[in-house]
């Protein structure tokens, strides 16, 4: 009925491993989608052009940002979210350990990365159970505003951080970070 439906199941699309990362971006030209994810031990974003033909066996790479790897044994940095602005125009991505916020530019109409800004936070996984992490991350639907989660435990505490990126200016992103209390985890 012109809904869609699904194509094939089951598939493996990259052969090498990747992290939990994944996003869709719409092309420019209004029809296509890219899907964009990151690869695992290394800094590449893998950019999938998906076309009425079906989708692309060889990704778009972007090699910038950091390396999502191990970190004393364990896939933190494989842990948590990459997301894409309402107009495709930015992505941002975070990680669990040595948490830093990603933005980029995105260009949707050749699916490559550039303009990396980072956002520094504090904190970090001990291994021991103690962590505070990034996570969650979302675009306002003007894309000027970004809001990312950022939670503590085994304290129980958890904040919403908020970024004004109307200026475009790192260090004016950086100064208009704003805490935002939560209940809890």
């Amino acid at each position: 009925g012109g809904d869609g439906g699904i194509a094939f199941t089951d598939s493996l699309l990259y052969p090498t491993p990747v992290t939990e990362k994944i996003t869709a971006i719409r092309h420019a030209n209004g029809t296509d989608v890219w899907i964009l994810g990151h690869e695992y031990g290394s800094d590449a974003y893998l950019a999938f052009l998906v076309t009425s033909a079906g989708v692309a066996s060889v990704p778009v790479v972007s090699h910038i940002g950091k390396v999502h790897s191990d970190i004393n044994g364990a896939s933190y940095d494989a842990i948590g979210e990459l997301k894409a602005s309402p107009d495709g125009s930015r992505v941002v991505a975070v990680t669990l350990y040595k948490p830093d916020i990603e933005l980029f530019t995105f260009d949707n109409a050749t699916g490559t990365l550039s303009g990396l800004l980072t956002l520094p936070e504090n904190g970090a996984y001990d291994g021991l159970g103690n962590a505070s992490g990034l996570y969650g991350a979302s675009f306002s639907p003007s894309g000027n505003m970004l809001y990312v989660g950022q939670w503590y435990s085994p304290l129980s505490d958890a904040r919403l951080l908020q970024y004004d990126l109307s200026s475009n200016d790192l260090s004016v992103i950086i100064g208009s970070r704003t805490e935002i209390p939560t209940a809890g985890n």
